[in-house]
């Protein structure tokens, strides 16, 4: 197997492009496209130590969905959510365990990149409704925060992608067991 490795936080075009195979985070449009949920995207709400120290006179590090509103926010744009981020309540919420909201965030920054969203994250230039994987190091080194801990943003499905003629080939099949297999094991790892 041989792999020629192209990120893209965008949607690309497989077939004009000659792809075999593609991983996509995030609920799938209707396609012509043939998908395999290979794992799960769990996100939380982070944000760097300079920040939080940094925030105006009145302002306080965010304890609910709420709070966000006096926040500068760093939206991603690729999602269909945006600026309106969901959560769940967990058991310790002011909320009953299980109750939703959506709260709408704003800021000074706004990407459809997730490097441009980490980048700004780790310069302490706002709040960051991320996947755990952006920030795994940053988190446990302590430089960054994890915030609204009692509040869980909904997960999101992973897929691999593919036109419907390489769906049968052999390198796309073990290419999709190889990555399921990989990101059981880090859930697993995680939990």
């Amino acid at each position: 197997m041989k792999i020629d490795l192209r990120l893209h936080d965008s949607f690309v075009d497989l077939v004009e492009q000659g792809i075999d195979a593609a991983v996509r985070i995030g609920d799938l449009g209707d396609s012509s496209l043939v998908a395999r949920r290979i794992g799960t995207s769990h996100r939380q709400i982070v944000a760097h130590r300079r920040y939080l120290r940094a925030l105006p006179k009145g302002v306080t590090t965010p304890r609910k969905p709420d709070d966000l509103a006096q926040h500068n926010c760093i939206v991603y744009t690729e999602l269909a959510m945006r600026n309106n981020w969901p959560f769940t309540a967990r058991a310790g919420a002011a909320q009953p365990e299980g109750a939703t909201c959506v709260v709408r965030v704003e800021g000074n920054l706004q990407t459809n990149s997730s490097e441009v969203i980490r980048a700004a994250t780790l310069a302490g230039m706002g709040i960051a409704y991320a996947p755990n994987w952006l920030f795994d190091e940053e988190i446990a080194s302590g430089e960054l925060q994890t915030l609204l801990t009692d509040w869980q943003p909904p997960p999101i499905p992973v897929h691999l992608v593919s036109p419907r003629e390489r769906r049968n080939s052999a390198k796309v099949r073990a290419f999709a067991q190889h990555l399921a297999e990989a990101l059981a094991d880090d859930e697993g790892a995680r939990h």
